[in-house]
């Protein structure tokens, strides 16, 4: 379950996938497009920093920074899925249950993740550089070095 039962002084990175309910049928475009919107308003209602995120067609794989004591990731998620739901219609987008997050425990932990999240249309086989793919967090941070 996505709930912790103890507090931390410290800011919390997490690395989550949360994968589609029948992956046959895939995210709808119209959530692939709406969903920077959604995230960025459950950021603004439920602060939290999205270090990196890729939206394949089976899955969301992302990286949140939770501010401290904060630890409260299914109301944050249980806002994503609303949103998107709101997007495009209710119970176009089913997801599976959702697994623990992974704590990111160290620097080259989180590089290798941003990594994961980055390249994994790559390895999927959907695109040849992931700045090829519409759906990441990389074009944020392309834009940004610019």
């Amino acid at each position: 379950m996505l709930h912790q039962t103890i507090g931390l002084a410290i800011p919390t990175t997490l690395y989550f996938s949360f994968a589609i309910a029948d992956p046959r049928r895939g995210l709808p475009e119209d959530a692939l497009m709406a969903l920077p919107g959604v995230l960025a308003r459950v950021q603004r209602n439920r602060p939290f920093r999205l270090d990196a995120w890729v939206a394949l067609p089976d899955r969301l794989d992302c990286i949140w920074t939770l501010p401290t004591g904060d630890l409260d990731v299914a109301g944050r998620w249980r806002a994503i899925r609303r949103g998107l739901a709101d997007a495009v219609g209710p119970g176009l987008v089913r997801w599976q249950p959702a697994r623990a997050a992974l704590p990111v425990t160290g620097m080259t932990e989180y590089a290798d993740l941003v990594r994961r999240c980055w390249f994994a249309p790559v390895r999927r086989g959907l695109v040849a550089r992931p700045e090829d793919w519409a759906f990441s967090s990389i074009h944020r941070e392309s834009t940004a070095a610019v």
